[in-house]
C-alpha cells in the first residue's frame, strides 16, 4: 500500500471554518477519493456509497484493527460524517459534485463503527 502524503495540504481554510474534524480525516478522505477515481478512470465520478465503502475499505487496510479508533479521533463516528467532510471539500475547490449529489447521502450509509470493528471481532 502507498505511503499517504500526510500533511501535503494543512486545510487551514477549512478548519478556519469548520473545527469538527481533525485534517487528517479531509486527507484522509482525499487519498480515498483519489484511489478510487484512479481505479474507475480520469474523471470518474463517485457517489456516496462509492465513497462510504472505498472510505471503510481502505481504512481497513491501511489501518487495520485500529481503524475505528484512528477515524473516532479525528472526529469522524458516522457515516453523516464523511458527508460533512465532503461539504467542505467541495465548498473549498479540493473536490466535485455533481448535480444529483446529496451529502445527505452519506447518513444512509453502513454504520462506520460497526463496518470499521466487525472485520475484527470475535
Amino acid at each position: 500500500m502507498e505511503e499517504i502524503a500526510w500533511d501535503r495540504d494543512d486545510m487551514r481554510d477549512i478548519l478556519a471554518r469548520d473545527r469538527r474534524y481533525h485534517s487528517r480525516a479531509y486527507e484522509f478522505l482525499q487519498y480515498v477519493i483519489d484511489r478510487l477515481a484512479a481505479a474507475k478512470g480520469e474523471h470518474a465520478h463517485l457517489n456516496a456509497t462509492e465513497l462510504t465503502d472505498g472510505f471503510i475499505d481502505i481504512a481497513l487496510d491501511y489501518f487495520g484493527p485500529l481503524a475505528f479508533a484512528v477515524v473516532d479521533g479525528w472526529g469522524v463516528h458516522e457515516g453523516a460524517d464523511l458527508g460533512e467532510l465532503m461539504r467542505n471539500l467541495v465548498e473549498s475547490g479540493r473536490a466535485g459534485k455533481d448535480e444529483g449529489d446529496r451529502y445527505e447521502d452519506f447518513a444512509d450509509g453502513p454504520d462506520l463503527a460497526d463496518a470499521l470493528k466487525s472485520p475484527y471481532s470475535s
